[in-house]
């Protein structure tokens, strides 16, 4: 798993915010899973499939939740993450669909 699965999760059924903040820049599911075919791997990490970047995302969320001790770690900061790593897939579906991520962390915020 990447973070380019998140980015197409979210699209197919997460959470309201975040999947309009990506609808709003005109993703849809099926034109993200066209951008992020070339990111996808055809065999998975060995590693119990998640890639590092994935971990990456998990990890940056997980340590900017922690900054506020009541924040609750939401699919929003999940995407924030994922969207920060522009060696990742997420980043790389957004950039290839003309998206900029700092566009969609702008409608997350609104």
């Amino acid at each position: 798993m990447g973070s380019e699965h998140l980015l197409l999760g979210i699209l197919r059924g997460g959470d309201a915010v975040a999947a309009a903040a990506l609808r709003g820049c005109g993703i849809t599911l099926e034109s993200a899973r066209l951008a992020a075919a070339p990111t996808l791997a055809d065999d998975p990490p060995p590693n119990g499939g998640i890639t590092a970047y994935a971990r990456r995302v998990f990890h940056e969320a997980l340590r900017q939740a922690a900054a506020d001790p009541t924040h609750v770690i939401g699919v929003g900061d999940l995407l924030r993450a994922a969207l920060r790593d522009q060696r990742g897939g997420a980043a790389r579906t957004l950039d290839a669909l003309g998206v900029s991520p700092r566009d969609v962390e702008a409608r997350i915020r609104r």
